[in-house]
C-alpha cells in the first residue's frame, strides 16, 4: 500500500530585510545569505504553517493529529549565494 498525505497546506511568508542588513550580505558582487539565517526564516515559516493548519482544521477530525516539529537547520547545510547585478 502506497502512503499518501491526507492533508496538505501551502503557505508563503514574506520577510522584510532592512537596507543596512541587506548591504551586509553583499560582498564581491555576490549576495551571500548565511545558512543560519535561511534556517531561522524557515523555522518561522514552518511554525506559522503549523499554526495555520491547526487553526484551519479546528472543529474537524484532522485537528486531533499532532503536528510534529522538524529540524529545518539540517536541511540547509550551506549558505545561499546569488549574483548581484
Amino acid at each position: 500500500m502506497k502512503k499518501k498525505p491526507f492533508i496538505t497546506i501551502q503557505v508563503n511568508c514574506i520577510f522584510k530585510i532592512g537596507i543596512e542588513s541587506f548591504n551586509d550580505l553583499v560582498a564581491d558582487g555576490k549576495i551571500i545569505i548565511p545558512s543560519w539565517f535561511i534556517a531561522h526564516m524557515a523555522m518561522i515559516t514552518v511554525g506559522t504553517s503549523r499554526g495555520i493548519l491547526h487553526s484551519k482544521t479546528e472543529g474537524t477530525i484532522f485537528n486531533k493529529y499532532i503536528l510534529p516539529t522538524i529540524n529545518v537547520a539540517q536541511m540547509i547545510p550551506e549558505d545561499a549565494i546569488f549574483d548581484h547585478n
